[in-house]
């Protein structure tokens, strides 16, 4: 497993290598410098049918609407509980 930056991801690809097909997109909603729903629309208008899941430690209604509205499978509560997010990851991707 790769970490990237949110420019690479969306190009999907990295220096050198083939185009890569990621299966889904696990973002913070707090990130240092971005609302991590920015780059949901992003991805939303490059990759529209890539599966989003968002995470946040400051959980609230209004954040889970914009998150879901935007074509987020799920909003997960930081932190996360390991067999909350494998259940995530398993429905949102397959096992």
């Amino acid at each position: 497993m790769s970490t990237r930056t949110s420019d690479t991801f969306l190009a999907c690809e990295a220096p050198g290598q083939a185009p890569a097909k990621p299966a889904c997109l696990l973002t913070d909603v707090d990130m240092p410098g971005i609302n991590g729903l920015e780059p949901q629309e992003r991805v939303r208008r490059i990759r529209p049918h890539l599966p989003i899941i968002m995470m946040t430690g400051f959980y609230d209604d209004a954040i889970r609407r914009r998150a879901l509205a935007g074509g987020a499978r799920d909003l997960l509560r930081k932190p996360l509980a390991s067999d909350a997010l494998i259940s995530c990851l398993e429905d949102t991707v397959g096992s």
